[in-house]
């Protein structure tokens, strides 16, 4: 199992939740992962939907968003910033 799935078991869907989630995305893209920060994000997009955080998940949206376009998703990227 991976560390991060262990760290969001323990705190459960919090705002924590959240903002771990996008920490790690920041980390991962910073270090040229792409494949894990879009996964992130997408954790993050899908636990801020659950937890009916529109702002958190308006944030996540627009991450991905940016972060498919820069790498070729365009019609997905389009799909998540409109």
């Amino acid at each position: 199992m991976q560390r991060w799935v262990a760290v969001l078991k323990q705190l459960g869907e919090r705002a924590d939740t959240l903002k771990v989630l996008g920490q790690i995305a920041d980390l991962h893209r910073e270090q040229g992962r792409v494949a894990e920060a879009i996964a992130h994000l997408r954790k993050l997009l899908d636990v801020a939907t659950r937890a009916e955080d529109a702002a958190m998940r308006r944030q996540a949206q627009a991450q991905l968003g940016l972060l498919l376009a820069r790498h070729g998703d365009v019609a997905e990227a389009i799909d998540l910033l409109e």
